[in-house]
């Protein structure tokens, strides 16, 4: 963004000082308090915690580029990673005047901060809700009906349509895992090495490839798309 600057100031609930990015008309000092109005826009490194479960929200936070992850803790260190709002969308205090669960930076991403609903509209806002809504009937239908093959399936795809959701499925694509395989069992409700065994099963099948660890190709992502419907589509037994 060539009409930005960076200087540092403290976001709430951020874990402390991070690179902030105003307009230069707007100038800013360090530790500057967020506006009332849009306008604050930082650019987060990844994993920046934006608020923590139960914490009361007075702001609003909406992605310009990059992603948040949503997610919550359970008794014996157990985590459940509920949602992940892509670009164009809004987390914190528009939608929940408390948090129900912890969100922070799954990408390096661009944010926009507002203080509580200002410059978002009822429309606005009832739109972000059913969006929501309709994520969390996908995520639950992925978590009480699909098998463990479909399931991962369904995380990779879902992070390829967050990191490049004008795309398309034609070609390949590979990208930088922002999730680790711990991150994806406790996206998809499986445990640590069941992910591990069929991400083995795609990448046998060649519907999937590693040039790192963390990095994967996918040679068509509309097959992969249609194994995460229909995991008999892969020609290989999946893991129930």
């Amino acid at each position: 963004m060539s009409n930005v600057h960076s200087t540092p100031f403290a976001l709430p609930g951020a874990g402390g000082a991070v690179a902030g990015v105003w307009p230069p008309s707007q100038p800013k000092a360090a530790g500057a308090s967020l506006p009332r109005r849009t306008g604050l826009v930082v650019r987060l490194p990844v994993r920046s915690r934006l608020y923590v479960e139960g914490e009361v929200l007075t702001s609003t936070f909406e992605v310009i580029e990059g992603a948040i992850m949503l997610s919550r803790r359970l008794s014996e260190d157990r985590r459940q990673i509920v949602d992940i709002v892509a670009a164009g969308h809004l987390c914190g205090h528009a939608l929940s005047e408390q948090a129900i669960c912890t969100a922070e930076t799954l990408t390096e991403s661009l944010i926009s901060v507002s203080l509580g609903r200002v410059d978002h509209s009822d429309a606005r806002i009832n739109q972000e809700l059913r969006a929501a809504l309709d994520r969390s009937l996908d995520h639950a239908v992925l978590l009480g009906r699909k098998t463990a093959l479909e399931r991962v399936a369904t995380g990779i795809v879902e992070l390829a349509d967050v990191l490049f959701p004008n795309r398309g499925d034609d070609g390949p694509v590979d990208f930088h895992l922002p999730l680790t395989r711990s991150d994806l069992a406790d996206r998809l409700g499986l445990v640590l090495e069941t992910v591990s065994r069929n991400l083995g099963h795609l990448r046998r099948l060649g519907l999937i490839a590693f040039q790192r660890q963390d990095h994967i190709v996918v040679p068509s992502l509309a097959r992969l798309r249609q194994v995460a419907e229909d995991a008999t589509m892969a020609r290989l037994p999946a893991d129930a």
